[in-house]
């Protein structure tokens, strides 16, 4: 086959090993960073660690030991695994070597389809995390017969560079945990306590277990200067203080021990150790409550099925209005998990909100747009822009066609839409959340002929979208008797 003639830019990619070795380690455990995208390096990494525990425990029935930490994804640098290309084609079914010259910055073909390109990379590798790591590592905590705890939803960027749906990532985890610096409380991406309450609520898991007190302040603070932040993240859906750490003190250590290079170091070589009690349980008292009942939210935010996703702290928008509170949401929970009753939007462990707010965002995965448009149908109030593109190669440019049907059934891009009991309002100024609660609705005229779809109705309005929220109201409910307490999934 002849070649044109010109000039070549010749790529070649070749898979190494990038030289990550564990942050902060040990004397013991300066080893190599694992392969988090290898279900079968992950599972092989997994069992050792469980084999080692189970020699020095024995049978873990006749221990305490209950729980497998996983911490939270610190790697840097390149993402790959030596069978990406299968594991792509596998999950967006198309295949990606053709495009590689892409992830190096080129553009192939034109800059529309590359960004869709770079779309569905970064899905892959969000999803392939998830499923190779985080999920194969649960699978083999669980055939010995214990559980897994993880910070799996970050701290995400700018500190690390975390691929994934943060959300559907400390989903796939027994408990989820999050962590929080009492002495950096504008950092934001150093306070991941929303984003782990929200997984929670939307995974029905009753425990929001918060690594507690980072600092790099070591023994400078007491429970004077703690308990604000303390208060702070109780507020903002944390039910589970971790104490980040305890100073180990064998003998040979002296004082104050050894400890490690960040963290309030909680230790009887504290000078406040023998006053500590009424701080320790308050803390325990609050988590014990705050473990009760079901959070009380309005707002179910999505924030979006791009294929990198992190919820930053807490912050009502102002559109919001003072006294309301939200959850955020991803495309998994939106596709398995969400339902309507009563005209509310319904989780199966008895969270339930008001309304659905979609992101400020042209395009939507095919599958959540047409799972949004059967709860609408189903009574549900969803607020936001419309989109007018799916996103990605995977059935392109199908896709689009098919995108176009659901919008066009849905009212337009330019429409609200109202069902019998649900409605879809068209973002069009700040307040939308606040508005599509009060706002009357103006009925014109049937949408289709269709006998399904008689009682669908177009109307315009000024309702607009509530943004999605980049402080401080926070509520729990007592269960009702036919309310369900919030289990491990």
């Amino acid at each position: 086959m002849g070649r044109s003639a010109g000039n070549w830019l010749l790529l070649r990619f070749v898979c190494l090993p990038t030289g990550e070795r564990l942050k902060v380690p040990s004397p013991n455990s300066n080893g190599w960073a694992t392969d988090h995208m290898s279900a079968a390096v992950t599972q092989r990494y997994m069992n050792y660690v469980i084999e080692r525990l189970r020699k020095e425990l024995g049978d873990f029935r006749a221990t305490t030991l209950r729980d497998i930490y996983l911490a939270s994804y610190e790697v840097r640098g390149g993402i790959w695994t030596p069978d990406m290309p299968r594991q792509f084609q596998q999950y967006r079914g198309y295949d990606i070597l053709p495009y590689l010259p892409a992830l190096t910055g080129g553009i192939v073909k034109d800059w529309p389809t590359t960004e869709r390109l770079l779309y569905d990379y970064r899905k892959t590798l969000g999803d392939l995390t998830v499923d190779a790591y985080y999920r194969a590592a649960r699978d083999v905590v669980h055939r010995a017969g214990l559980q897994i705890q993880s910070e799996a939803g970050g701290p995400g960027p700018p500190i690390h560079q975390v691929p994934v749906d943060a959300l559907k990532a400390l989903g796939s985890m027994d408990s989820v945990q999050g962590e929080f610096w009492p002495r950096r409380p504008d950092a934001d991406f150093m306070w991941v306590v929303k984003e782990t309450a929200t997984a929670a609520h939307i995974y029905g898991k009753p425990r929001v277990h918060m690594e507690s007190f980072t600092s790099s302040g070591h023994f400078q603070d007491g429970p004077q200067d703690l308990k604000p932040s303390a208060d702070r993240v109780f507020c903002e859906g944390a039910n589970h203080i971790v104490w980040h750490t305890a100073s180990h003190e064998p003998p040979e250590a002296g004082k104050p021990g050894w400890y490690y290079g960040a963290g309030t170091h909680l230790s009887p070589n504290d000078p406040w150790w023998p006053m500590a009690q009424p701080f320790l349980m308050y803390l325990a008292r609050s988590s014990f409550l705050l473990q009760q009942g079901l959070f009380v939210a309005d707002v179910l935010y999505y924030y979006g099925d791009q294929g990198y996703n992190f919820v930053p702290p807490k912050h009502v928008d102002p559109s919001l209005g003072y006294g309301y509170d939200y959850d955020v949401t991803n495309p998994e929970v939106i596709q398995t998990r969400l339902g309507v009753r009563s005209g509310r939007l319904t989780l199966p462990d008895g969270m339930n909100y008001e309304l659905l707010v979609l992101p400020e965002r042209e395009d939507m995965d095919l599958d959540v747009l047409r799972q949004t448009e059967k709860l609408v149908l189903a009574g549900a109030t969803v607020v936001g822009p419309k989109p007018i593109r799916a996103n990605g190669l995977t059935g392109w440019p199908d896709a689009m066609a098919r995108s176009a049907s659901s919008r066009t059934r849905s009212g337009g891009p330019a429409m609200a839409k109202r069902s019998r009991s649900g409605n879809m309002a068209r973002a069009a100024s700040s307040g939308g959340a606040r508005s599509a609660r009060s706002s009357p609705v103006a009925t014109l005229a049937p949408t289709s002929a269709s006998p399904a779809r008689a009682r669908t109705l177009n109307w315009t309005s000024s309702i607009g979208a509530a943004a999605m929220p980049t402080s401080i109201s926070f509520g729990t409910r007592r269960r009702s008797g036919n309310e369900s307490r919030p289990h491990s999934a």
